[in-house]
Protein backbone atom coordinates (compact mmCIF):
# COMPACT_ATOMS: atom_id res chain seq x y z
CA UNK A 1 0.00 0.00 0.00
CA UNK A 2 1.13 3.54 -0.79
CA UNK A 3 1.07 5.23 2.62
CA UNK A 4 1.56 8.62 1.00
CA UNK A 5 -1.83 8.26 -0.69
CA UNK A 6 -4.61 9.30 1.71
CA UNK A 7 -7.32 7.92 -0.56
CA UNK A 8 -5.81 4.42 -0.43
CA UNK A 9 -5.73 4.52 3.36
CA UNK A 10 -9.31 5.80 3.60
CA UNK A 11 -10.42 3.03 1.25
CA UNK A 12 -8.69 0.48 3.48
CA UNK A 13 -10.28 2.00 6.61
CA UNK A 14 -13.74 1.72 5.09
CA UNK A 15 -13.13 -1.95 4.36
CA UNK A 16 -12.14 -2.87 7.93
CA UNK A 17 -14.83 -5.03 9.53
CA UNK A 18 -13.52 -5.19 13.11
CA UNK A 19 -12.82 -1.50 13.66
CA UNK A 20 -13.53 -0.57 17.32
CA UNK A 21 -17.13 0.40 18.05
CA UNK A 22 -18.59 2.45 20.88
CA UNK A 23 -21.08 0.72 23.19
CA UNK A 24 -24.67 1.16 21.98
CA UNK A 25 -25.50 3.30 25.01
CA UNK A 26 -22.90 5.93 24.05
CA UNK A 27 -24.27 6.16 20.52
CA UNK A 28 -27.83 6.38 21.85
CA UNK A 29 -26.98 9.19 24.27
CA UNK A 30 -25.26 11.14 21.49
CA UNK A 31 -28.47 10.90 19.45
CA UNK A 32 -30.65 11.81 22.40
CA UNK A 33 -28.71 14.95 23.23
CA UNK A 34 -29.12 16.22 19.69
CA UNK A 35 -32.83 16.56 20.51
CA UNK A 36 -34.26 19.35 22.67
CA UNK A 37 -37.03 16.96 23.79
CA UNK A 38 -34.76 14.71 25.83
CA UNK A 39 -35.70 14.81 29.50
CA UNK A 40 -33.67 13.95 32.60
CA UNK A 41 -35.79 10.82 33.02
CA UNK A 42 -35.25 9.65 29.43
CA UNK A 43 -31.51 10.19 29.61
CA UNK A 44 -31.19 8.47 33.00
CA UNK A 45 -33.26 5.48 31.86
CA UNK A 46 -31.13 5.10 28.72
CA UNK A 47 -27.89 4.99 30.73
CA UNK A 48 -29.33 2.56 33.27
CA UNK A 49 -30.12 0.06 30.49
CA UNK A 50 -26.41 -0.76 30.45
CA UNK A 51 -25.65 -1.57 34.07
CA UNK A 52 -21.94 -2.08 33.43
CA UNK A 53 -21.60 1.42 31.96
CA UNK A 54 -23.95 2.92 34.58
CA UNK A 55 -21.92 1.54 37.49
CA UNK A 56 -18.67 2.84 35.98
CA UNK A 57 -20.25 6.25 35.42
CA UNK A 58 -21.21 6.42 39.10
CA UNK A 59 -17.75 5.29 40.18
CA UNK A 60 -16.15 7.96 37.99
CA UNK A 61 -18.54 10.69 39.16
CA UNK A 62 -17.76 9.81 42.78
CA UNK A 63 -14.00 9.57 42.32
CA UNK A 64 -11.98 12.33 43.92
CA UNK A 65 -10.62 13.72 40.67
CA UNK A 66 -14.12 14.76 39.61
CA UNK A 67 -14.55 16.75 42.79
CA UNK A 68 -18.23 16.02 43.56
CA UNK A 69 -18.73 16.82 47.24
CA UNK A 70 -21.69 14.56 48.10
CA UNK A 71 -21.90 10.89 47.14
CA UNK A 72 -23.98 10.25 44.02
CA UNK A 73 -25.87 6.95 44.08
CA UNK A 74 -28.29 7.35 41.16
CA UNK A 75 -27.73 8.20 37.51
CA UNK A 76 -30.61 10.69 37.69
CA UNK A 77 -28.82 12.56 40.49
CA UNK A 78 -25.63 12.66 38.41
CA UNK A 79 -27.55 14.18 35.49
CA UNK A 80 -29.18 16.80 37.73
CA UNK A 81 -25.90 17.65 39.46
CA UNK A 82 -23.58 17.72 36.47
CA UNK A 83 -25.86 18.47 33.51
CA UNK A 84 -26.48 16.66 30.23
CA UNK A 85 -23.23 17.51 28.48
CA UNK A 86 -21.04 16.54 31.44
CA UNK A 87 -22.82 13.21 31.82
CA UNK A 88 -22.43 12.53 28.10
CA UNK A 89 -18.71 13.19 28.40
CA UNK A 90 -18.43 10.85 31.37
CA UNK A 91 -20.34 8.12 29.50
CA UNK A 92 -18.07 8.65 26.50
CA UNK A 93 -14.98 8.40 28.70
CA UNK A 94 -15.88 5.02 30.18
CA UNK A 95 -17.13 3.89 26.74
CA UNK A 96 -13.78 4.73 25.15
CA UNK A 97 -12.00 2.52 27.65
CA UNK A 98 -14.43 -0.30 26.86
CA UNK A 99 -14.12 0.22 23.09
CA UNK A 100 -10.34 -0.13 23.17
CA UNK A 101 -10.15 -2.80 25.88
CA UNK A 102 -9.33 -5.47 23.29
CA UNK A 103 -6.34 -3.60 21.86
CA UNK A 104 -3.03 -5.40 22.30
CA UNK A 105 0.60 -4.36 22.62
CA UNK A 106 2.27 -5.10 19.29
CA UNK A 107 4.43 -3.65 16.51
CA UNK A 108 6.15 -1.32 18.97
CA UNK A 109 2.80 -0.18 20.35
CA UNK A 110 2.40 -0.50 24.14
CA UNK A 111 -1.27 -0.35 25.17
CA UNK A 112 -0.37 0.30 28.82
CA UNK A 113 1.76 3.31 27.84
CA UNK A 114 -1.03 4.48 25.55
CA UNK A 115 -3.53 4.54 28.43
CA UNK A 116 -1.10 6.17 30.85
CA UNK A 117 -0.43 8.98 28.39
CA UNK A 118 -4.09 9.38 27.41
CA UNK A 119 -5.18 9.64 31.05
CA UNK A 120 -2.36 12.08 31.79
CA UNK A 121 -3.50 14.30 28.89
CA UNK A 122 -7.15 13.96 29.97
CA UNK A 123 -6.39 15.06 33.54
CA UNK A 124 -4.04 17.85 32.44
CA UNK A 125 -6.62 19.10 29.93
CA UNK A 126 -9.22 19.18 32.68
CA UNK A 127 -6.86 21.14 34.94
CA UNK A 128 -6.01 23.65 32.20
CA UNK A 129 -9.71 24.21 31.52
CA UNK A 130 -10.26 24.96 35.21
CA UNK A 131 -7.29 27.34 35.33
CA UNK A 132 -8.09 29.19 32.11
CA UNK A 133 -11.88 29.09 32.55
CA UNK A 134 -12.37 28.75 28.80
CA UNK A 135 -13.95 25.30 28.37
CA UNK A 136 -16.07 22.80 30.30
CA UNK A 137 -13.70 20.54 32.31
CA UNK A 138 -15.44 17.23 31.56
CA UNK A 139 -15.37 17.95 27.83
CA UNK A 140 -11.64 18.64 28.07
CA UNK A 141 -11.16 15.40 30.01
CA UNK A 142 -12.93 13.37 27.30
CA UNK A 143 -11.05 15.18 24.53
CA UNK A 144 -7.74 14.37 26.19
CA UNK A 145 -8.70 10.74 26.61
CA UNK A 146 -9.63 10.51 22.93
CA UNK A 147 -6.84 12.54 21.32
CA UNK A 148 -4.44 9.73 20.35
CA UNK A 149 -7.06 7.11 19.39
CA UNK A 150 -5.68 7.08 15.84
CA UNK A 151 -2.52 5.37 17.09
CA UNK A 152 -4.56 2.28 17.95
CA UNK A 153 -6.01 2.25 14.43
CA UNK A 154 -2.56 2.53 12.86
CA UNK A 155 -1.11 -0.15 15.12
CA UNK A 156 -3.92 -2.66 14.66
CA UNK A 157 -4.71 -2.17 10.97
CA UNK A 158 -1.60 -0.62 9.39
CA UNK A 159 1.05 -2.58 11.26
CA UNK A 160 3.77 -2.17 8.62
CA UNK A 161 3.42 1.60 8.69
CA UNK A 162 3.33 1.69 12.48
CA UNK A 163 6.48 -0.41 12.76
CA UNK A 164 8.28 1.91 10.35
CA UNK A 165 7.19 4.96 12.33
CA UNK A 166 8.42 3.44 15.60
CA UNK A 167 11.75 2.35 14.09
CA UNK A 168 12.35 5.93 12.96
CA UNK A 169 11.34 7.26 16.39
CA UNK A 170 13.94 5.04 18.08
CA UNK A 171 16.75 5.33 15.53
CA UNK A 172 16.52 9.12 15.08
CA UNK A 173 15.27 10.07 18.57
CA UNK A 174 12.37 12.07 17.18
CA UNK A 175 8.70 12.31 18.15
CA UNK A 176 6.03 9.95 16.83
CA UNK A 177 4.40 12.85 14.95
CA UNK A 178 7.65 13.96 13.31
CA UNK A 179 8.36 10.38 12.26
CA UNK A 180 4.96 9.71 10.73
CA UNK A 181 5.04 12.97 8.73
CA UNK A 182 8.02 11.61 6.77
CA UNK A 183 6.28 8.32 6.01
CA UNK A 184 2.60 9.04 5.42
CA UNK A 185 0.12 11.76 4.57
CA UNK A 186 -2.45 10.07 6.82
CA UNK A 187 -1.11 10.02 10.37
CA UNK A 188 -2.73 9.28 13.70
CA UNK A 189 -4.60 12.61 13.78
CA UNK A 190 -6.47 11.78 10.57
CA UNK A 191 -6.94 8.12 11.52
CA UNK A 192 -8.41 9.12 14.88
CA UNK A 193 -10.56 11.77 13.22
CA UNK A 194 -11.92 9.13 10.85
CA UNK A 195 -12.82 6.88 13.77
CA UNK A 196 -14.39 9.71 15.80
CA UNK A 197 -16.52 10.79 12.84
CA UNK A 198 -17.55 7.17 12.24
CA UNK A 199 -18.71 7.05 15.86
CA UNK A 200 -20.74 10.22 15.16
CA UNK A 201 -19.13 12.07 18.05
CA UNK A 202 -19.79 15.82 18.40
CA UNK A 203 -17.78 17.80 15.86
CA UNK A 204 -15.72 19.60 18.54
CA UNK A 205 -14.42 16.23 19.77
CA UNK A 206 -13.66 15.04 16.24
CA UNK A 207 -11.73 18.25 15.58
CA UNK A 208 -9.61 17.87 18.72
CA UNK A 209 -8.45 14.48 17.46
CA UNK A 210 -7.83 15.83 13.95
CA UNK A 211 -5.99 19.01 14.91
CA UNK A 212 -4.32 18.57 18.33
CA UNK A 213 -0.87 18.84 16.71
CA UNK A 214 -1.55 21.15 13.78
CA UNK A 215 -3.81 23.65 15.66
CA UNK A 216 -5.70 24.24 12.41
CA UNK A 217 -7.98 27.25 12.11
CA UNK A 218 -10.54 24.85 10.62
CA UNK A 219 -11.22 23.48 14.10
CA UNK A 220 -14.73 24.23 15.34
CA UNK A 221 -13.45 24.98 18.87
CA UNK A 222 -9.94 26.41 18.94
CA UNK A 223 -9.86 26.79 22.72
CA UNK A 224 -10.47 23.07 23.15
CA UNK A 225 -7.81 22.15 20.60
CA UNK A 226 -5.27 24.48 22.24
CA UNK A 227 -5.95 23.01 25.69
CA UNK A 228 -5.45 19.41 24.52
CA UNK A 229 -2.34 20.38 22.55
CA UNK A 230 -0.85 22.02 25.64
CA UNK A 231 -1.77 19.05 27.84
CA UNK A 232 -0.21 16.64 25.32
CA UNK A 233 3.06 18.58 25.29
CA UNK A 234 3.13 18.76 29.10
CA UNK A 235 2.42 15.02 29.43
CA UNK A 236 5.31 14.19 27.07
CA UNK A 237 7.76 16.67 28.60
CA UNK A 238 7.23 16.35 32.36
CA UNK A 239 7.33 13.23 34.50
CA UNK A 240 4.84 12.54 37.28
CA UNK A 241 7.55 12.15 39.92
CA UNK A 242 9.63 15.22 39.13
CA UNK A 243 9.49 18.50 41.02
CA UNK A 244 10.66 21.42 38.90
CA UNK A 245 10.93 25.13 39.46
CA UNK A 246 8.53 27.11 37.26
CA UNK A 247 11.22 28.24 34.83
CA UNK A 248 12.73 24.77 34.49
CA UNK A 249 9.33 23.22 33.80
CA UNK A 250 8.38 25.96 31.36
CA UNK A 251 11.68 25.58 29.49
CA UNK A 252 10.95 21.87 29.06
CA UNK A 253 7.60 22.51 27.38
CA UNK A 254 8.34 25.80 25.56
CA UNK A 255 10.31 24.36 22.65
CA UNK A 256 7.60 21.76 21.93
CA UNK A 257 4.58 24.04 22.24
CA UNK A 258 2.82 25.69 19.32
CA UNK A 259 3.42 29.46 19.44
CA UNK A 260 -0.27 30.32 19.20
CA UNK A 261 -0.88 28.25 22.33
CA UNK A 262 2.06 29.76 24.23
CA UNK A 263 0.80 33.25 23.40
CA UNK A 264 -2.84 32.54 24.17
CA UNK A 265 -4.09 35.13 26.69
CA UNK A 266 -6.08 32.60 28.71
CA UNK A 267 -3.62 29.68 28.63
CA UNK A 268 -0.21 31.33 28.39
CA UNK A 269 0.09 32.61 31.99
CA UNK A 270 -0.77 29.15 33.37
CA UNK A 271 1.72 27.41 31.10
CA UNK A 272 4.47 29.67 32.47
CA UNK A 273 3.50 28.49 35.97
CA UNK A 274 3.26 24.78 35.07
CA UNK A 275 5.97 23.90 37.62
CA UNK A 276 3.74 25.35 40.34
CA UNK A 277 0.53 23.36 39.71
CA UNK A 278 1.68 20.21 37.90
CA UNK A 279 3.31 18.37 40.85
CA UNK A 280 0.04 18.40 42.79
CA UNK A 281 -1.90 17.37 39.69
CA UNK A 282 0.47 14.46 39.16
CA UNK A 283 -0.91 12.77 42.28
CA UNK A 284 -4.42 13.00 40.84
CA UNK A 285 -3.15 11.60 37.54
CA UNK A 286 -1.73 8.58 39.35
CA UNK A 287 -5.09 8.01 41.03
CA UNK A 288 -6.90 8.33 37.69
CA UNK A 289 -4.52 5.79 36.18
CA UNK A 290 -5.41 3.34 38.94
CA UNK A 291 -9.12 3.91 38.37
CA UNK A 292 -9.02 3.37 34.62
CA UNK A 293 -6.59 0.45 34.88
CA UNK A 294 -9.25 -1.36 36.90
CA UNK A 295 -11.84 -0.68 34.21
CA UNK A 296 -9.79 -1.21 31.05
Amino acid sequence: MDYKDSNSIIKRLNEIKDIPTLPIIAMEINRMLESYDTSIEKLSTAIEKDQAIASKVLRLVNSSFFGVRSKVTRIRDAVVLLGFDSVRNIVLSVSLVKAFSGALSQNGFDIADFWRHSINVAMTSKKLSELSKTEEPECCFTSGLLHDSGKIILSQHFSGLFESIMMKVLSENISFTASEKTLTSFGHEKAGGFLSAKWKLPVHLVDVVRFHHTISQRASNMNLVKIVHAADVIAHALTLDQDLFDQDAFNKIRSRMNETVLNDKALGPHLKKVGYWYPELSENIKEANRFFAQNA
